[in-house]
């Protein structure tokens, strides 16, 4: 596999909340690769919209280093730095408010192409803005471009802040929960419109999600890393993860997945939690921070961390027991 391009090494990220520490991320590595997806799947409030933001520089970690295309982005010369900073886009959650409310598409699209020079004319700057509309599929393009996005759905607006992304060119994009504010029949066409972006343009994402349906359409031939209260359990190629789950946290989210069918639906087998609470980052559980959850868990769970463990073709889990515990094939009760 190629060299990575984005990389996170023994990253930890503390917050304070007066004398209270929260380990939003905590000893954290994770790479992408050039023209790849890469899920990042887990509850709320587990740090993913963290990492997201540490891979694109806008926290800097507590411990750990960040690196793109191989340097340390917080060792960067300034030089460097405003290199790098174009090479890495964000796609937030919520469309309206990434939007400038009182500017139009046209504005919203033409202010970069003209800062960066891309565009030196209105004529060519009117067409530039046609040609990226075009290519997220937001037709017809000159009906959109004098629109305000008050005006537009929710599918369209995060079109446009796709468009806008992918203006300067970058090698990857931050996706942080990008179809969960649209409705459900136009999830599908955003996530093919990035699956183009991905494949014509070679931009690399980082797919932040609590949704696995979304994470294994969108990254059905790239990898997928599970993420519980700060740490990774769970990472490898996304088919491997959701056919062949090995740690008890990714198993019992598959359980939970509901069955279209109502009587397979009664018969369909699901993990038996100890516990439905989520620990707090503030204060979390010793050893495992799965344990006090898992039904499976032992005396070493709740002493000591355990390390990501490969088995083989770049599965890695973090679980003590990971030889033990019955793999989960999601099969159905007899």
């Amino acid at each position: 596999m190629d060299e990575a391009l984005a990389e996170l090494k023994n990253v930890s990220m503390y917050f304070k909340k007066g004398n209270l520490k929260i380990g939003a991320v905590v000893d954290v590595s994770l790479k992408i690769y050039p023209g790849e997806i890469l899920s990042l799947v887990g509850e709320s409030g587990c740090g993913k919209t963290t990492v997201g933001k540490i891979f694109l520089g806008r926290l800097k970690p507590t411990s750990g280093e960040v690196l793109f295309e191989g340097k340390d982005i917080w060792r960067m010369s300034k030089k460097e730095y405003k290199e790098f900073r174009p090479l890495v886009q964000v796609v937030h959650q919520d469309s309206y408010a990434s939007l400038n409310p009182v500017r139009t598409v046209y504005q919203t699209l033409a202010a970069p192409l003209q800062f960066y020079k891309i565009t030196r004319t209105r004529e060519e700057t009117e067409k530039k803005v046609e040609e990226l509309l075009d290519m997220v599929g937001v037709i017809p393009p000159r009906y959109f471009m004098n629109k305000y996005p008050f005006h537009l759905s929710g599918g369209l607006r995060q079109r446009v802040s796709l468009a806008r992304a992918t203006i300067l060119k970058p090698k990857l994009i931050i996706a942080d929960e990008p179809v969960s504010g649209v409705d459900a029949s136009l999830r599908i066409s955003v996530l093919d419109v990035m699956r183009r972006l991905n494949k014509e343009l070679n931009i690399a994402f980082l797919y932040i999600t609590h949704d696995l349906a979304t994470a294994r359409y969108f990254s059905r031939e790239g990898r997928m890393a599970v993420m519980y209260v700060g740490k990774i359990v769970e990472t490898g190629g996304i088919n491997d993860l959701i056919e062949n789950p090995r740690h008890p946290y990714l198993q019992a989210l598959l359980s939970a997945i509901p069955v279209p069918d109502p009587k397979l639906a009664k018969k369909k087998r699901l993990l038996p939690l100890r516990s439905l609470d989520l620990p707090s980052a503030g204060h979390p559980p010793s050893g495992c921070r799965f344990h006090p959850r898992c039904p499976y868990a032992k005396e070493i769970c709740e002493r000591e961390v355990p390390e990501l463990k490969d088995l083989g073709n770049e599965h890695r889990v973090a679980c003590h027991l990971v030889e033990e515990i019955p793999k989960w094939a999601l099969e159905l009760e007899s």
